[in-house]
């Protein structure tokens, strides 16, 4: 008990049972001899609004209150204590059915939660009226004289009136507070208390005569749904409820004759179509007032979005006429009138880059990157496009959206970046023809200079070796080893010289200092290499001979250092408007990752040899298959003969 019940909850447990011997006495005093409403138990709407918002814990209240209310009208106790196994399992399937799937709101702000409600008192009342017929079959002395159809009527028109009251009311509604508001539910509710007077208890009738009265009620209800929403509906439907059964109980108004004639069949059937309206109206209004606060909400947060984003959005016809657009505030593009086309709001050239847009995203579904440029007030301005076709409505041709975003800071970024970039391409010839100035005086003077020096140290060397032919051994030895140190800085000297900038090929030309420098490089590192050159003389100018050499030089360099190759290969082909220069070996090759952007002084030297060429080099390398780097050079500016 301490852990399933808190003290907060036996106030309300012993609510629930008087509530059951409450409703049961004032049945028994409002409708004193009239049977047939005995089984209009209005605490059955009521078990089912308790339980299913505290929870399972509320059936035992729900059991004693069944057992007392039945009592108190008269019945065995035995019977008594049928009714309330009967009510107490009823609620729980009830609760059950309700709360499946967890699908079921208890405010009934949807049309389906109210149609649980409606599917439930039918099945409730139907449980009623099995559950009794079997108890009346078991004890013929617990037998009351009413018919099936009719117990099962009375139980379900109490839980349709009760349940849906009970469950939209246990919150107010705070719309009905505002003055205006306020006045208009008096007025809806006040005349629907009048009209209810009117059609079922005879109010002026002398006046009014034999008319068809009964469904006045209907309208009263439609109108406190649409403007009261489901807490009107649920009210106007109680208090008619209420009145119609004190006139048929009285014989007054439209059921007067029911309670006699077919036993509150009609109230019934009335009393359900009545709900029925009301709610599925009520409903339907709300879910439709829903829809459009989000539609505005969305509507808010799009142009909220929209006025955020700095971009330009226009919706087109295929033929490029104007639709619709949205611009920031702070644009400087002229607001072109709807109606009209790109042809006329634009410059022809920019025009047909538009209508280009629109082309391609009709094939496509999209299209991006097209740009345009527009004089404006504030100077020209860039605008990037990027279109795609819009979901056709129902009444509307082809459309698309096209967004404009100014690009103009990039491509001002990207000029001046490009200014850089020639002036660093600039730099960087000036650079390389000043190192290669120097280079070539370098070597000059080491071989003038210092070749001079060693060949004069040669001549007096020899004379001196020659003077002590017949000097002692030590000595003999000692000029031995000074003779060859001598001929290994003569070597070192030209090589050197040869790597500054080798005197062929200003003296001989760009293929004779090619087939010296693969020579070399073959006898130095041991690796073979070929030359193959299709033409004697390319008739280049030093310029170029000296990037071409340089490029070779450099990738027989990378080629000796890291490929561990045996062969190796330079070609030199000249193939009309370029010439085609391709370096191979057979080493360990690149691995994929970085055949393309290796960072090596050596590959960059050559890519920026390339560069200030106007050339294209490509790299086909792999692990274990070598390497193969072709250039293509265009001809432009090359000296021929």
């Amino acid at each position: 008990m301490a852990t399933l019940y808190s003290t907060k909850d036996v106030p309300k447990l012993i609510a629930l049972v008087a509530s059951y011997a409450l409703l049961a006495e004032l049945r028994l005093w409002s409708f004193d001899g009239i049977y047939i409403v005995s089984f209009l138990w209005l605490a059955g709407g009521l078990a089912l609004v308790v339980v299913f918002l505290e929870g399972y814990r509320y059936l035992p209240a729900v059991f004693l209150g069944a057992l007392i209310g039945s009592w108190l009208t008269g019945s065995s106790f035995g019977f008594s204590l049928m009714i309330g196994l009967r009510h107490t399992a009823a609620v729980f399937l009830g609760i059950w059915l309700l709360k499946w799937e967890g699908r079921f709101d208890p405010s009934l702000s949807a049309l389906g939660d109210y149609l649980r409600i409606l599917l439930l008192a039918l099945g409730f009342g139907l449980l009623t009226a099995v559950s009794v017929k079997m108890m009346q079959s078991l004890s013929p002395d617990l037998a009351d004289g009413l018919t099936f159809s009719r117990r099962w009527q009375g139980s379900a028109v109490a839980i349709i009136v009760i349940t849906p009251l009970l469950l939209v009311w246990r919150r107010l509604p705070s719309d009905w507070a505002t003055p205006g508001r306020a006045y208009e539910a008096a007025a809806i509710v006040g005349l629907s208390l009048f009209t209810g007077q009117i059609v079922f208890l005879d109010w002026f009738t002398d006046s009014l005569g034999f008319i068809a009265r009964g469904y006045w009620m209907f309208p009263l209800v439609a109108w406190a749904a649409v403007r009261l929403g489901r807490h009107g509906a649920v009210l106007i439907v109680a208090t008619t409820a209420l009145q119609a059964l004190v006139g048929a109980h009285r014989g007054t108004g439209f059921f007067a004759i029911d309670i006699a004639k077919n036993h509150l069949a009609n109230y019934y059937f009335y009393m359900g179509c009545l709900s029925a309206v009301g709610m599925s109206l009520a409903t339907y209004v709300a879910g439709r007032r829903q829809a459009e606060r989000e539609i505005l909400a969305i509507r808010d947060e799009l142009q909220a979005t929209l006025d955020a984003i700095p971009d330009r959005l226009f919706e087109l016809g295929p033929d490029g006429r104007i639709y619709g657009y949205h611009f920031h505030r702070t644009d400087l593009w002229a607001l072109p009138p709807r109606g009209e086309t790109l042809h006329e709001s634009l410059a022809q050239d920019q025009a047909e880059i538009c209508m280009s847009a629109l082309s391609e995203a009709a094939q496509k579904g999209w299209s991006f990157g097209k740009m345009i440029c527009l004089q404006l007030p504030g100077g020209e301005r860039w605008y990037e496009l990027s279109a795609s076709a819009k979901p056709r409505t129902e009444g509307q041709g082809k459309r698309y959206l096209v967004l404009s975003r100014d690009i103009t800071e990039h491509k001002q970024a990207e000029q001046r970046l490009k200014e850089r970039e020639a002036q660093l391409s600039e730099l960087t010839m000036f650079l390389h023809r000043v190192r290669e100035e120097d280079r070539r005086r370098f070597a000059r003077e080491l071989h003038d200079e210092l070749g001079q020096a060693l060949t004069a140290l040669r001549i007096d060397f020899d004379r001196l070796a020659h003077e002590l032919v017949t000097a002692p051994r030590g000595i003999t030895s000692r000029l031995a080893a000074i003779d060859q140190m001598i001929d290994a800085t003569v070597d070192a000297t030209r090589r050197i010289c040869d790597e500054l900038r080798p005197a062929m090929l200003d003296d001989l030309g760009l293929e004779a200092a090619l087939a010296s420098h693969t020579r070399s490089f073959a006898k130095r590192f041991g690796v073979a290499c070929d030359l193959a050159l299709d033409r004697e003389d390319y008739g280049l100018d030093a310029t170029l001979s000296t990037a071409i050499f340089r490029i070779v030089q450099e990738s027989l360099t990378n080629v000796a250092r890291h490929a561990r190759a045996s062969h190796a290969m330079v070609v030199l082909e000249d193939r009309g408007d370029y010439l085609m220069l391709a370096i191979a070996d057979d080493g360990c090759g690149l691995p994929n990752a970085l055949a393309g952007v290796r960072k090596t002084h050596g590959l960059t030297g050559i890519r920026e040899r390339v560069r200030m060429l106007g050339a294209q080099m490509a790299i086909d390398s792999a692990p274990d298959r070598g390497t193969h780097i072709e250039v293509s050079i265009p001809k432009r500016g090359v000296q021929t003969v």
